[in-house]
């Protein structure tokens, strides 16, 4: 009963929140509009008043400025500014030289706008004064939104407590009728199906109290109905049973007939589960990753034996630095209750890797808990010998454009992602054409290899990507380095590729071979795109060659 009256209460008192919710929000609004309608209207009052006040104080003040009596002149000011619309008052002559200003005027609140309980909001009316229809000068009257303000305040506040009695009462209103209408009748309900007795058939049938709604009514009758059509099936039931347990006996005699067939499937079973054992790189953990199974596929590949292995953490066969990346999208995967695939880079026992395709699926328990994970795998290590084939560049041993396609994309999202900076380093040897037409293109060849060893003991991090971006020009990409550091990090490069002093009679100035270098570093910027970081080295590439060579020339960028 405390469980069924609570759900009850619940969904009442929902519904009478949802309504009073609504009804709130509603008036709020309404009451809002009235106020701002209320003030607007005022607004524009007082802005009539300024323009009243123009016929009544023009001839006056154009008399006393024309005479240029200042006694005049002074009190009819103050004569204004005792009008209770008027906070300010700016007269200027002819040549719009100031010669009164007074009260709150837009100059004078400038200092108070530092203080937002403080702000003041003016508006103004000017008009001119005119003596033998000529202009002898210019009157600025100004009010502001505190005169509205103290002006409908009390209607504000008539407004408020409208809206605050009008909701009281509604609420209190919506409170009585849920407690009528709905709490009490489905208590009542509740008390009548609690005093069934299904033991008695008599009992079955649901009987309410007096009930004015059609919906109770309802219930009742289609209860009733159901529970008929219930008794009313039970003797159809008997019978079904009978007819059951001939059924059942008759079955019980094929299944003895089968389970020879079924012994024999067995056998057969246990044949395959043993080609799967040797053929297929399976192993079981728990949830902790201790290895509780491994197949003898696992094991001839891994170079370790079952008894090595069982009880063993599962990173024996990865490497410590697997990418965090990749580490926690597949824990964060599995222990959500998927089913994570990628390619991950293994070491067997004697330390040698091997690439793998990974499965790794949660096993659950009865109550659909896990309680450990399957790890199926697949020898990749020879298709991912023939993709760093394709993406490695045969003479120097750089990744390739092909690479630098693929992978630039990804590091601009990585770099976004870790709200880092990344910056692109494209370079060129100066007059490499000249080279190769004075000393061969075996040469050439060997200069181009020489500068990618170079390039590859200059970037010793593991995060640094170093490529031949084809024909003499070379790029790097890296991280985590400021403009003033990316510089300093690429004259580094330039200055070991000279003082390598390869012999170069051609480079104009030189006499070794020399390098260009176009740089750009970027904070994190979601709009910037692959193809706008090589435009923006390139140009930066193009800059070093026309301003002499031999230079690094970095283009500062504003995210």
């Amino acid at each position: 009963m405390k469980n069924t009256r609570s759900i009850k209460e619940t969904l009442a008192l929902r519904l009478l929140k949802v309504v009073l919710s609504i009804y709130l929000c509603i008036t709020v609004i309404i009451t809002t509009i009235q106020m701002i309608d209320e003030y607007l209207l005022e607004e524009h009052l007082v802005k009539n008043s300024l323009v009243i006040s123009q016929e009544i104080s023009q001839d006056s003040l154009s008399t006393s400025l024309w005479n240029f009596d200042q006694e005049q002149l002074s009190a009819t000011v103050q004569g204004i500014l005792k009008q209770p619309i008027i906070v300010g008052i700016e007269i200027m002559d002819e040549n719009n030289q100031i010669l009164i200003q007074n009260g709150q005027l837009p100059a004078s609140l400038e200092q108070n706008k530092k203080n937002p309980l403080s702000y003041i909001v003016l508006f103004s009316h000017s008009f001119n004064l005119m003596r033998n229809e000529k202009i002898i000068g210019k009157v600025t009257l100004y009010s502001s939104n505190q005169v509205v303000f103290n002006k409908v305040r009390y209607k504000f506040l008539v407004i408020i407590i409208n809206a605050i009695i009008k909701t009281v009462v509604l609420w209190l209103l919506f409170i009585w009728a849920f407690n009528r209408f709905l709490t009490r009748q489905l208590d009542i309900f509740c008390q009548a199906m609690e005093n069934i007795d299904f033991d008695k058939q008599k009992s079955h049938y649901l009987k309410l109290e007096t009930f004015n709604t059609y919906e109770l009514s309802r219930i009742e009758q289609v209860f009733n109905d159901l529970l008929k059509r219930i008794i009313e099936g039970r003797d159809k039931l008997d019978e079904i049973n009978k007819t059951l347990e001939q059924k059942v006996i008759e079955r019980t005699q094929q299944l003895y007939e089968k389970q020879i067939d079924l012994k024999k499937l067995n056998l057969e079973l246990e044949q395959q589960i043993n080609i799967i054992d040797k053929n297929v790189i399976i192993i079981h953990t728990n949830k902790e990753g201790k290895i509780i199974y491994c197949s003898e596929a696992f094991c001839n590949i891994s170079g370790y034996s079952k008894t090595e292995l069982l009880q063993q953490d599962s990173s024996i066969i990865y490497y410590s630095d697997i990418d965090k990346e990749i580490y926690t999208d597949l824990w964060q995967t599995i222990r959500s209750g998927k089913i994570w695939q990628g390619e991950l880079l293994q070491k067997n026992k004697a330390g040698i890797d091997y690439w793998v395709n990974l499965i790794i699926s949660p096993v659950f328990d009865e109550q659909q808990q896990i309680i450990g994970y399957s790890h199926i795998s697949q020898n990749i290590s020879d298709k991912k010998r023939i993709e760093e084939l394709s993406i490695t560049d045969d003479l120097t041993q750089l990744y390739n454009r092909r690479y630098f396609n693929s992978i630039f994309p990804k590091e601009i999202q990585r770099a976004i992602r870790e709200k880092t900076t990344i910056s692109f380093l494209i370079m060129d040897i100066d007059n490499f054409k000249q080279y190769n037409d004075n000393y061969g293109h075996q040469k050439g060849d060997q200069v181009l290899s020489l500068i990618g060893k170079i390039l590859k003991s200059q970037c010793q991090r593991a995060s640094d990507i170093v490529l031949r971006l084809g024909g003499e020009e070379f790029g790097i990409i890296f991280f985590n380095m400021n403009t003033e550091e990316a510089f300093a990090f690429a004259e580094k490069i330039r200055l070991a590729i000279m003082e390598a002093h390869i012999e170069h009679r051609f480079n104009c100035g030189a006499n070794i071979v020399t390098a260009s270098f176009g740089l750009t570093t970027l904070a994190v910027c979601p709009e910037l795109t692959m193809d706008d970081f090589y435009r923006l080295a390139d140009q930066a590439l193009y800059q070093a060659k026309n301003s002499g060579r031999n230079k690094v020339i970095q283009v500062q960028i504003s995210p």
